[in-house]
């Protein structure tokens, strides 16, 4: 045998330790019969200790785990296994280099597991570890941003509470929730008496902090997670209430109209000296034969007659 033929195993295992990933190799019994220098700077372990180990006593966290059911396929049925980091976050106990005053940080990982052809009539499993930490952060933060995108689409830039935009898409989702489950849905409209007197009298500085402080206190009422408030444009706001009969509808109403008196904000140009508000209330059964347009329009009939017989009140449609 030439020199160049003996002289392969240890290019081979050098190959393997210059390689950016790692690369470990396991016998027929799941022992560990090689682990490169990648895998030695990422989980602190030398080689020396760990050759001759079942892959389950050297990292325990992996019995049970999809690895471990990889690895036998490859093992006894011959069956190349891809783990995305998506499904299987992490799976080996590995970390990044950081610098000395960060915290270590577990590294994501993409896995590719391999029958190797046997050898010395013994099955051999090549399991490849590639760090994918850096595309799963920027994965994150492009998340995170798209999420931010559209929380700015649907939110009213002012008050912060959700838009017109959000409140008509909402009320249609509603609306055929309501027809599938064949439930009453109930829908506020809200309205600031006297807002203009107040602008003029205090200033619109003044006007966009009543709004905020409204805005609030209305969504501090609340309690349901389905219920959705919304400022539908300038002065009002829209409340729609899934689930919910004339009956709960006007009581939800009385707790706001109590939640904007109790701020307690002068109003110096309003007859209650108190900045106050009109509500108009609707509910209604919906149906395939019917739009929703037909609650916004009870629901601002019953506010125009809120704001007919003085303000400061409820009114419902019926």
């Amino acid at each position: 045998m030439n020199k160049a033929a003996n002289d392969a195993p240890l290019l081979l295992f050098s190959t393997f330790d210059a390689l950016e990933l790692g690369i470990l190799i396991l016998n027929s019994k799941g022992e560990i019969a090689l682990w490169n220098r990648w895998l030695v700077k990422a989980s602190g372990q030398r080689s020396d200790d760990l050759i001759g180990l079942p892959l389950a006593i050297a990292f325990p966290e992996l019995k049970n785990s999809r690895v471990e059911q990889a690895v036998k396929l490859a093992i006894e049925k011959d069956q190349s296994s891809f783990l995305s980091q998506c499904l299987n976050r992490a799976p080996f106990n590995l970390f990044r280099p950081q610098n000395d005053d960060e915290a270590p940080m577990r590294m994501q990982q993409q896995i590719q597991i391999t029958p190797l052809r046997q050898f010395n009539n013994e099955q051999f499993c090549l399991i490849q570890i590639q760090d994918v930490t850096a595309s799963v952060l920027r994965e994150k933060i492009l998340q995170e941003r798209a999420a931010e995108l559209h929380r700015f689409a649907y939110q009213d830039g002012l008050t912060g509470v959700p838009n017109r935009r959000y409140y008509e898409e909402k009320l249609e989702e509603e609306w055929r929730r309501a027809i599938r489950h064949n439930h009453p849905l109930s829908l506020l409209m809200i309205d600031i008496d006297y807002f203009k007197r107040y602008n003029d009298a205090l200033g619109h500085q003044q006007g966009d902090t009543c709004l905020q402080d409204i805005a609030r206190a209305l969504q501090a009422t609340l309690r349901r997670p389905d219920d959705v408030i919304a400022r539908y444009g300038g002065e009002e706001f829209v409340v729609l209430l899934p689930f919910t009969p004339l009956a709960g509808c006007i009581t939800i109403a009385e707790q706001l109209l109590y939640a904007v008196r109790g701020l307690k904000r002068a109003h110096p140009d309003s007859p209650h000296q108190i900045v106050t508000v009109s509500i108009g209330c609707a509910s209604i059964n919906p149906s395939r034969d019917s739009d929703s347009s037909i609650l916004v329009q009870e629901a601002d009939l019953a506010l125009y007659f809120a704001k007919q017989h003085g303000r400061n009140q409820l009114h419902d449609s019926h």
